[in-house]
């Protein structure tokens, strides 16, 4: 719809019906800023594996951040930066569920990331967020606290593949004399528990997300193809 010498583009039919009926509300807001900060996730049954820590999940997410100019944000590093940043009933609340010995909750989590992506750095520049959702409820609990992402980056690989970097990874503690009975079949065992949980994730993130937006990623061979 066009208004005096601007034009204002919707989403929906029916925002389009709102400004129809009250275009002068909208016309006096503010104009939408130049850049929009980018929303990004990188999550995966990949990402859960051991054996894939030494290739290419940590290289290619800081990567991926570095070059888009991005804040790469973990929810490990988003409890640990609320727990010394604020003094929030959710921040006392981590603290409490930390002293006793339990695990976060998905809630837990998702508070703890909304705060750091809600700082100035991110507010300012858009983050990647690393390694979550690794379940449909931390997607849904997610999305309710910091919003759709732009895109979402599912990291796969096979049980081959995971093999592969385990015996190396085995062969190299045998080297120094490290005891790695056992390492492979761990291997496949964490990407197997992984993986439903992240199929889990990446269909409720495309149920909130426009059609395309939750991107395969092949971690599988170099970790250049899985960048690329």
């Amino acid at each position: 719809a066009r208004l005096g010498d601007r034009l204002f583009l919707f989403e929906t039919k029916r925002n389009r019906d709102a400004f129809l009926k009250n275009p002068a509300r909208f016309a006096t807001a503010p104009r939408p800023p130049t850049y929009i900060p980018p929303r990004l996730l990188l999550f995966g049954a990949a990402l859960a594996v051991p054996a894939m820590h030494a290739g290419a999940e940590p290289s290619v997410g800081a990567t991926v951040a570095y070059d888009l100019g991005v804040v790469e944000v973990t929810p490990e590093a988003s409890v640990e930066w609320m727990l010394k940043k604020t003094a929030s009933q959710d921040c006392l609340a981590i603290k409490r569920a930390l002293a006793r010995g339990e695990v976060l909750s998905d809630e837990h989590v998702a508070a703890a990331v909304a705060a750091r992506v809600a700082a100035a750095d991110c507010a300012s520049r858009g983050y990647l967020l690393h390694g979550v959702p690794d379940s449909e409820a931390l997607s849904h609990a997610l999305v309710d606290e910091i919003g759709v992402p732009h895109l979402a980056f599912e990291a796969r690989v096979g049980a081959e593949e995971i093999l592969s970097r385990a015996a190396a990874q085995a062969e190299a503690a045998n080297a120094r004399g490290e005891l790695s009975d056992g390492m492979r079949a761990l291997a496949v065992e964490a990407l197997a528990a992984a993986e439903p949980g992240a199929a889990a994730a990446a269909a409720a993130l495309r149920d909130v997300m426009p059609p395309g937006s939750v991107v395969p990623v092949d971690f599988g061979g170099s970790k250049w193809r899985a960048y690329d």
